[in-house]
């Protein structure tokens, strides 16, 4: 529900401020600390894949099977080839900010979006 109160924030690379600007793992970010997760932040990183986004996620979340999504859990996305892009699991639905439409949507988690990710992550603290 957080995150879906970021809905309409205008995207702004490396963005952390709700209402303002953000980033896809801003919008993540975010909402993390928000329910006081601590998150650590890897910024800056550049607009295009460096290698540098899963092994950060992968260091503080724990991985999962995509068959095994829970709400709030974290896609990892490829655009160009290269993961770079994420989201948050929101059921039927992906909350992200996105370039593409320069603010936060929520969108339906279609096949186009399945197809995208390469990896799925949960937030250690959710794991039972």
């Amino acid at each position: 529900e957080i995150a879906r109160s970021y809905v309409g924030t205008r995207f702004h690379h490396e963005g952390r401020a709700p209402g303002v600007g953000l980033g896809c793992a801003g919008v993540a970010i975010c909402a993390a600390r928000a329910v006081g997760l601590m998150v650590r932040d890897g910024v800056p990183y550049p607009r295009r894949a460096n290698g540098a986004l899963v092994p950060l996620i992968a260091d503080q979340m724990q991985p999962i099977a995509i068959a095994d999504l829970q709400l709030a859990d974290v896609l990892v996305m490829t655009f160009d080839n290269q993961p770079h892009h994420v989201a948050l699991y929101a059921g039927a639905t992906i909350i992200h900010a996105y370039l593409q439409v320069k603010k936060t949507v929520e969108q339906p988690y279609i096949d186009y979006w399945r197809g995208k990710v390469v990896g799925a992550y949960r937030f250690r603290e959710f794991v039972a």
